[in-house]
């Protein structure tokens, strides 16, 4: 047993979760009727192929429509709650556009999406899709965050994350033709290693020769759509929104793949340093 003390379990701890029977049983019951597909097969076997071959799984419909409507509900009331966030990320500098409810922020104010974090069902299905050992992530900063696009530039530039597994669920998407799409490079920690560049710092150009040589994937989601990503070692980022009138509400959960905090990249290069990579 590990001794270690992660930030999502510290605030699971100290919270008062003070559920009121009549306001917050019924939609607890529709996230745990409704919440995934855990028990389709086919899906868990296809999800299981696609990330041991590129990291990335797409797992459509993984919320059913009235879990949807739950969630999306919860996070329009905590919307004037949200920090707008305009910045260039430093050693990226890539761009972060958008509207943001840390985890810190869900824990005190919505405790039916901060039980999403520690839903068996949801841990389980990780394990099995990634068929790793799964643990709570250590940094307060990346275990749960909701991220809102809303306007055009809106946008979450090239990263990568200090967790290795984010599960990212989509409660509203944006139409196909304005913008909001997923992209990753596989393999990306592997490809700066070989050379001999930092995953994190001066990307642009070796980003460009990813589009040239077609090794950036992009995905779109529709609501309720999700996908598990091997976040600390795939690159990635959202497109920016095109048009007005149209938004991205996703929910990011971060797990770890070891039950302290690291990088998950340094587990592999160690010689780049042990500084953290900036994380939004």
């Amino acid at each position: 047993m590990s001794n270690v003390s992660n930030a999502a379990d510290d605030l699971c701890g100290n919270m008062s979760v003070g559920f009121d029977l009549e306001s917050d049983l019924t939609p607890h019951r529709i996230l745990t009727k409704n919440l995934i597909r855990h028990n389709d097969y086919k899906l868990l076997a296809d999800a299981r192929e696609a990330y041991g071959a590129c990291g990335y799984a797409a797992l459509p419909g993984f919320l059913e429509k009235p879990a949807v409507v739950t969630l999306t509900d919860e996070l329009t009331r905590l919307r004037e709650k949200a920090m707008r966030k305009d910045f260039s990320m430093p050693g990226y500098e890539s761009p972060r556009n958008m509207a943001v409810l840390s985890g810190r922020q869900i824990s005190r104010e919505s405790p039916l999406i901060f039980s999403l974090y520690f839903h068996h069902a949801i841990r389980d299905m990780i394990a099995e899709i990634t068929q790793s050992s799964v643990y709570s992530c250590s940094h307060e900063g990346e275990f749960l965050v909701a991220n809102m696009l809303e306007q055009p530039g809106d946008t979450h530039g090239w990263h990568i994350d200090d967790p290795a597994f984010a599960l990212v669920i989509c409660l509203k998407s944006a139409p196909a033709d304005a913008g909001g799409e997923v992209q990753f490079i596989p393999d990306w920690v592997d490809l700066c290693a070989s050379h001999r560049r930092s995953p994190s710092e001066n990307i642009d150009d070796l980003v460009t020769e990813c589009h040239a040589s077609g090794l950036v994937k992009t995905d779109q989601l529709e609501a309720g759509d999700a996908y598990l990503l091997n976040a600390g070692d795939n690159l990635h980022r959202v497109m920016p929104l095109t048009r007005s009138g149209v938004s991205r509400w996703v929910v990011n959960l971060g797990f770890q793949s070891v039950p302290y905090q690291t990088c998950q990249w340094q587990l592999k290069f160690p010689h780049f340093g042990q500084s953290k990579i900036p994380q939004f």
